[in-house]
């Protein structure tokens, strides 16, 4: 933010001074005409004439400071104030030279003197919020801005300044507020839309952004960051055709315009245009080399489209300029997995985890990999992380569940599928795996009530039948058993569980032949059914 030079001039002299009032005046009319170096030369004429001669010393100042002589600029402010040590202005000149040094924390105390001089001094306190702004104290700068405000309800540029501290603070909602009042005020200055269009980005206004940045353009045609921001918003509302469209514009303005070529490359992969992507990627890379982001995304590039080799590389490249992003190492452990490299793919969360512990969707990938490699009890205590930095996502009690599934912890799992089923109701295939769990804890009734859930949401194969038809069985209902066995053995004639206990309904229904041949095929199936024809009855 530009710190606002106030060009305040000082009394002229008596009418008995008239050749030191002629250079004066002659110097104030050069600095209207924008000739500074004419106006230097007139107040030094007047200076030389009255050497105690405090308004010219500081009206040199503001020359020299409007020709980018500071240094020069703070001299004749230090003279003005050791010839009158009650100059407020000369004070607040003096930090807004400071300011354009860097030197902002002295730029503060000078502004400091100037409204203790002259505590109703609106450009003080702006020139002040200003500096905080620059030192990252924002909550004071909006205090120095308010104070402004207070003096004057018409400043808009205290509300535009207050607005842009407002921003940084992420509280958008009340930038908004400001640069609307600012652009009320000041209907013409295109600045403030520029400003609030990126505030609304924050908010994911994105329709109101476009308005505001189409009104930067109507003004400024030429103006490549506007481009560049209206691009964005479009991709916000999805119209990636139109950003593409907006940073190419950008970047046609600008061609060293780094974030264009990265934004339009994420544009293109919305599209899956790999080749542009990948091409606007490598730009990017090109105009800073030392950008590791653009290494990581040209490694998701590249894995997206198969190239895992080269994406390791590029994930390599992005580590070495920057290792404390755990992204790159999770991206990093993704393609060894789809490289089949187990091992590796722990090493990389392992790594990731080691940069941020709290990352609860690396501990779940982590646990599907442990969960691959039958390392089930590290797999249980990744998904516990999982869940203890993310409790409302289900997927992490749904793995945890068939985990405990496979260690015969059925109580366990069966309380996970349930928390599943509080979570997302919409996650039918879920009845599947909550009646199988049912049934192993000899919940019949229960199993059969969650296969016809899970049927009724559109889970029909043939295990959720056999389980339907083994819990009827095994709760006395033969003939529906009878059913639901049928229908399995429909979808999977080679599935000896269920000729099995379909052999096993049969005897019950007095059906020997059927039940008899049903055995034999189960046992032909599958050995571990063999059969004890003396042991046919007792069934």
């Amino acid at each position: 933010m530009a710190a606002n030079n106030i060009i305040c001039y000082g009394d002229v002299k008596s009418e008995g001074e008239f050749s030191v009032s002629y250079f004066y005046n002659l110097a104030k009319s050069y600095e209207k005409q924008e000739k500074y170096n004419k106006a230097i030369a007139a107040y030094t004429k007047a200076i030389d004439l009255d050497p105690n001669y405090s308004h010219a010393y500081n009206n040199r100042g503001l020359a020299y400071a409007k020709l980018g002589e500071y240094e020069k600029a703070i001299t004749d402010y230090t003279k003005a104030i050791d010839l009158d040590p009650n100059y407020s202005h000369a004070y607040n000149n003096r930090g807004l030279a400071y300011a354009k040094l860097g030197e902002y924390e002295k730029a503060i105390r000078f502004y400091d003197k100037c409204i203790e001089l002259d505590n109703e001094c609106i450009e003080a306190y702006c020139n002040r919020g200003n500096a905080y702004i620059y030192v990252k104290d924002y909550k004071k700068a909006i205090l120095d801005y308010t104070k402004a405000i207070d003096f004057n309800s018409d400043y808009s540029l205290g509300y535009s300044n207050r607005g842009h501290a407002y921003y940084m603070l992420q509280k958008f909602d009340r930038a908004v507020n400001d640069f609307d009042k600012a652009i009320k005020l000041d209907p013409d200055n295109i600045k403030n839309y520029y400003k609030r269009g990126k505030v609304l980005l924050e908010i994911k206004n994105f329709s109101r952004a476009i308005l505001d940045f189409n009104k930067v353009l109507e003004f400024k045609p030429e103006y490549s960051k506007a481009y560049y921001e209206r691009g964005k918003a479009f991709a916000g509302i999805n119209k990636y055709l139109k950003a593409i469209d907006d940073y190419s514009m950008a970047i046609k303005l600008n061609t060293h315009f780094m974030k264009a070529y990265y934004e339009r490359c994420k544009a293109y992969k919305k599209l899956n245009n790999y080749d542009n992507s990948l091409a606007d990627i490598t730009a990017v890379i090109k105009l800073e080399p030392g950008f590791a982001d653009a290494y990581y995304e040209k490694a998701n590039l590249e894995f997206e489209t198969g190239k895992y080799k080269e994406s390791i590389d590029d994930c390599d490249r992005a580590i070495i300029l920057d290792s404390s992003r755990d992204c790159y190492y999770e991206l990093k452990g993704y393609i060894y997995y789809k490289l089949g490299e187990y091992e590796e793919t722990l090493k990389c969360f392992e790594k990731a985890l080691d940069i941020n512990h709290n990352n609860p969707k690396i501990y779940y990938h982590k646990a599907f990999i442990n969960c691959k490699m039958g390392n089930y009890k590290e797999a249980i205590e990744d998904c516990n992380r999982a869940i203890a930095g993310e409790p409302d996502n289900y997927k992490y009690y749904l793995l945890r569940g068939n985990l405990y599934f496979s260690q015969n912890c059925y109580q366990k799992s069966l309380e996970d599928f349930n928390k599943v089923i509080e979570l997302d109701n919409d996650i039918h295939s879920i009845y599947e795996h909550k009646a199988i769990a049912e049934f192993e804890l000899g919940n019949y009734k229960e199993a059969i009530e969650d296969c016809n859930k899970a049927i009724a949401f559109g889970v029909k194969n043939h295990l959720i039948f056999c389980r339907k038809g083994i819990a009827m069985f095994k709760t006395g209902q033969f003939e529906n058993a009878l059913k639901s066995l049928n229908i399995s053995l429909e979808m999977n004639n080679k599935y000896a569980e269920s000729y099995y206990y379909r052999g096993l309904v049969y005897a019950k229904l007095g059906d020997w032949k059927n039940a008899t041949d049903d055995y034999m095929i189960a046992v032909e199936l599958d050995p571990k059914y063999t059969y004890d024809p003396e042991s046919c009855n007792k069934q």
